[in-house]
């Protein structure tokens, strides 16, 4: 919440559905207990990065990137984001 309050722009990667229901039994209630606020902020954090990324632009930087666009994420690691078909983008 804290870094989404602060001046953007953001873009916010969101796992799918199907992503949550990979994750074994009871982690995300194991991530939403107060002592693991940490442990899911670096999470949270690791799925936004501090620019304005629709699909077109995205999908210009995978080009420029020969197949793979790198992005910083506020938390400071990086994310690849590559295509998996003609209009489906993969990060």
């Amino acid at each position: 919440v804290e870094t989404l309050k602060a001046r953007g722009p953001f873009t916010v990667f969101a796992p799918t559905n199907a992503a949550f229901a990979a994750l074994p039994a009871g982690t995300v209630e194991t991530l939403l207990r107060p002592e693991n606020k940490t442990t899911l902020t670096g999470i949270l954090t690791y799925h936004v990065v501090a620019e304005r990324l629709d699909a077109q632009a995205l999908m210009a930087r995978i080009r420029a990137g020969n197949g793979t666009a790198v992005l910083r994420t506020v938390n400071g690691a990086e994310l690849r984001a590559m295509m998996n078909g003609p209009r489906n983008i993969q990060v």
